[in-house]
């Protein structure tokens, strides 16, 4: 398929060292009707509107497909020429800029208004052109342009004006950056700017494989799997390479992987101190309830002995006073030995859950006790009942 490469690489209109409709359309007329593919590459910051829309409507009725590339810049009117396109790419590091139409006025009240007229018609046909041949709403168009809105590449994919990008802008073609509203402040900041007029063609242009938006998302899609679109609109954006976007997606996976993995370890720590924990409990349960018989046994048979000891210290003597005493100490005695047994008990396995907390998830003690107290909140609570308890029996003692 034979192609063919037209350039807008200056100011639009008829002064001399600017791109006339004229020059254009006779350059256009000159490719030859076997020709099925005209690429047109854009750095102009615009022009004359009528010159302007002269050259977009030729591209438009062209039978070619014809592509149009932003290599560095599309303003103003130099915008409508870029959007009659069939395909739409902008650079990198490209800029698409629209505004309302200007113009200088001279002459008398009457000629100023109709002037005026003009300039409306002028800018609802522009309203028109932005809004069929993008994303946006006439009423968008209209507000965009009254405020003098900038797109970068990403921002003219975003909103439609560009359906794809290419390679990086050796320069942008913008002569006088002041008489701008509203330019980016990067934009302002930067030093590549276009010469005038035929000296801004840029022979050594070189410009990277030509991939459409679909066809890059599409990619990153096949290198990062599982990347979602937040992901891949950041990335490209900043215009990041594949491979520096399969780079970062890696990196950030190993990352996410790394952080499962901690998080695993130490579930699976928690879950063993519990389970160890629990059968350290049935063990306890099993050697503690032979003791606690044993205890009481011994507490009935303590008693049943003082009992008698009572009954003959009332047959000697009738002074109530020492049986008082052994009412008083026989079974606060026992209790004690009994109920400080089991909290000595319930303290331990309370310290060991939290040693076990400390050695496997890695806490300070102070954690440790947090996420004990947190998962076993029955085991604190006899510890503390249990040493209350203790505590009364000692009183009592």
């Amino acid at each position: 398929m034979q192609k063919v490469i037209l350039s807008i690489l200056q100011t639009i209109g008829r002064e001399p060292g600017e791109l006339s409709s004229k020059e254009f359309i006779e350059q256009l007329r000159s490719v030859p009707a076997s020709v099925e593919q005209i690429t047109v590459d854009i750095n102009s910051e615009g022009g004359s509107v009528f010159e302007g829309n002269a050259i977009a409507e030729a591209l438009k009725q062209h039978p070619a497909n014809i592509t149009t590339r932003c290599l560095g810049s599309a303003l103003s009117i130099a915008s409508v020429v870029f959007l009659a396109g069939d395909e739409r790419l902008i650079a990198e590091n490209g800029w698409v800029m629209i505004h309302e139409p200007m113009a200088e006025s001279w002459g008398t009240a009457n000629e100023i208004r109709q002037q005026a007229e003009l300039i409306d018609g002028i800018r609802e046909k522009m309203v028109t052109d932005y809004a069929d041949a993008t994303n946006i709403l006439p009423l968008q168009a209209e507000q965009m342009m009254r405020e003098e809105t900038w797109f970068d590449s990403a921002d003219a994919i975003k909103y439609g004006f560009a359906t794809g990008v290419t390679g990086k802008a050796l320069a942008v073609a913008m002569q006088n950056k002041s008489k701008y509203k509203n330019m980016p402040s990067r934009l302002l900041a930067s030093k590549a700017d276009a010469p005038r007029g035929d000296e801004s063609r840029m022979e050594g242009f070189k410009m990277s494989e030509l991939k459409t938006v679909g066809q890059t998302i599409a990619a990153i899609r096949v290198r990062c799997r599982g990347a979602n679109d937040e992901f891949i609109l950041r990335q490209l954006e900043v215009g990041t390479s594949l491979d520096e976007i399969t780079a970062v997606h890696n990196d950030a996976q190993a990352k996410e992987l790394e952080e499962m993995k901690q998080a695993l370890a130490i579930a699976e720590a928690t879950i063993a101190a519990y389970e160890e924990e629990k059968a350290q409990e049935e063990d306890d349960d099993e050697t503690e309830a032979p003791t606690e018989e044993t205890t009481e046994e011994t507490t009935e048979e303590e008693m049943t002995e003082e009992t008698t000891e009572e009954e003959t210290a009332e047959e000697d003597d009738d002074d109530d006073e020492p049986t008082a005493k052994a009412k008083g100490s026989i079974r606060p005695i026992a209790t004690k030995i009994r109920k400080g047994t089991r909290a000595a008990t319930y303290r331990a396995k309370w310290n060991q859950a939290i040693n076990d907390a400390m050695k496997n998830a890695s806490l300070s003690r102070e954690r440790a006790i947090k996420m004990v107290n947190r998962n076993h909140p029955g085991l604190r609570e006899q510890v503390v009942n249990e040493s209350e308890i203790n505590q009364q029996r000692q009183v009592a003692v």
